[in-house]
């Protein structure tokens, strides 16, 4: 006997849509179901390069024209092009194959290594990419907290894009007023995690933010932490441009973007660091204490794309997109934060200090500093 369709994929069903084809879903259940299950067993039906589908899924989404299905598996909605299911192969066009080289790193990057947790419970991208010492706890709590008064307070759905694995509770916090959380991501590792975090009240969807599978105009929130400045650079306008259709009219969504090596504030803040550590390489060298090199330097570790555009590229492509304000999430970025601020009262004082700076002068700070707040407004 057939489990029966859960509801939280009875609920989503109406505000998919096809990757490949953009046309609606409906389910596959009853003898449909039982007949794709043994045609898939069969090897009659292939995965849209060919390949045939491993999978032991539970249920599965099939478009208006049949040509492609979509399956549900461990309650992970696979809804990236590459894995639909070729109903009718005359249908698969070559484009259709196409995944482009800096997602597929992203993809390895963090099914790999970046969502796998160290034996404290801390995933390596956190541990990399972030300041987790104490001296800057309290800080970035309250940029966490900055973030979410930018969003819809409540609603059906809250699309969390490339939602990683939740990794901290104030992510999870900003959607408790919601039916559903739901985490899009490249990442299958990554949702597995969210699952364990979220429960029952999280939906799970491997996505494409550039090609997000939801209709036009249904979530009632968005959000998206530090994603697409790993976009490929070409593409980034497009995921903003999903990002704006997706929101439902009269509701607010907010990306977490950097500046990278266009943010003023850090440029010119890393200046005094650089010379002091230039001038510390000089003396090393003057005493025959020259720094590894070749065979003896370590080889640095693997990193995800990234390419950050400057503020002019968000003014004239970004802002008419919908994304019509830029305030501060944190001014400061992680090599600033290890290399000035110093554990103990005068590192939190500091911090404190420059929190009170940024929430007088958010706009300023949003420009000229490492990570904005780009709020869509529809």
């Amino acid at each position: 006997m057939l489990d029966p369709i859960p509801a939280y994929l009875i609920a989503l069903q109406p505000f998919l849509r096809c990757p490949l084809t953009h046309s609606g879903l409906h389910h596959i259940f009853g003898q449909d179901l039982v007949d794709f299950h043994r045609a898939v067993k069969a090897g009659e039906i292939t995965h849209l390069d060919g390949s045939p589908v491993k999978t032991d899924f539970q249920w599965g989404l099939i478009n208006e024209d049949g040509s492609f299905a979509y399956l549900v598996s461990d309650d992970i909605i696979a809804m990236l092009p590459d894995l639909a299911v070729a109903l009718k192969p005359e249908a698969v066009k070559p484009e259709m194959l196409e995944m482009a080289a800096e997602k597929q790193n992203l993809r390895s990057f963090y099914d790999e290594i970046g969502w796998t947790a160290d034996e404290r419970g801390d995933f390596v991208d956190a541990t990399r990419f972030e300041d987790l010492r104490p001296v800057s706890a309290e800080y970035i709590e309250r940029c966490h907290a900055r973030f979410g008064k930018h969003l819809t307070y409540s609603g059906q759905f809250f699309l969390d894009i490339a939602s990683g694995p939740v990794q901290y509770d104030a992510y999870a916090r900003y959607s408790l007023a919601y039916n559903y959380h739901i985490c899009g991501d490249l990442s299958v590792r990554a949702l597995r995690a969210a699952k364990e975090r979220l429960g029952p009240r999280g939906i799970y969807m491997l996505c494409d933010i550039t090609n997000i599978p939801l209709k036009d105009d249904g979530m009632d929130g968005f959000m998206s932490l530090h994603t697409i400045y790993h976009v490929p650079q070409a593409q980034q306008k497009q995921a903003f441009a999903e990002l704006a259709r997706v929101l439902k009219p009269g509701q607010q969504g907010a990306v977490v973007y950097s500046w990278g090596p266009h943010s003023p504030l850090m440029r010119w803040g890393m200046v005094p660091w650089n010379i002091w550590q230039g001038l510390k390489g000089w003396i090393k060298r003057l005493l025959g204490r020259a720094p590894a090199t070749g065979a003896e330097a370590a080889p640095p570790p693997a990193k995800p794309y990234r390419h950050q555009h400057d503020y002019d590229w968000y003014r004239q492509e970004v802002r008419p997109l919908g994304f019509g304000e830029c305030r501060v999430w944190r001014s400061v970025n992680v090599t600033f934060m290890r290399r000035y601020i110093r554990p103990g009262w005068l590192g939190r004082t500091l911090l404190r200090i420059l929190y009170a700076k940024e929430e007088v002068f958010p706009h300023i700070l949003g420009r000229y500093g490492q990570y904005p707040i780009l709020i869509c407004k529809k």
